[in-house]
């Protein structure tokens, strides 16, 4: 079974994809095969639950430089350490499928993995019933 945390899962929200491959991997039917940079391939009849952090790749960037830097912790794991302002309304496309609305990526740092920072996500200002 294969898992691409790449790309948009719409209809089907992140979580839930997450969810039923931890679900798969806890059942001890299917084990991890191979991962890196958001791929995830679970093999039937293996053993192995634990996700390579080869897994989380795709979102690392080596020298996070947000627009607007914050310092916020949260817990001992997370820290939000700034965002950008994404300004869309000429209708451009981002990658995250949002079209025309004003938007955030969001820079965070994981206690656990230092290096980890991500601006893949992006949340967008006012609620919609689409996949943004």
């Amino acid at each position: 079974m294969f898992f691409d945390a790449t790309t948009g899962t719409w209809p089907v929200h992140p979580n839930d994809i997450w969810a039923l491959s931890r679900e798969l991997t806890s059942s001890s039917e299917y084990g991890v095969l191979d991962a890196a940079d958001g791929y995830l391939l679970l093999k039937r009849g293996l053993t192995a639950t634990d996700i390579p952090t080869a897994f989380y790749d795709f979102a690392r960037v080596a020298d996070p430089q947000p627009q607007y830097s914050v310092k916020v912790e949260f817990g001992d794991e997370l820290r939000l350490i700034g965002y950008d302002v994404l300004d869309d309304r000429a209708g451009k496309k981002h990658q995250s499928g949002c079209t025309g609305k004003p938007s955030a990526r969001l820079s965070v740092s994981c206690a656990s993995t230092p290096s980890l920072s991500t601006s893949k996500g992006r949340w967008s200002k006012t609620p919609s019933s689409g996949p943004c």
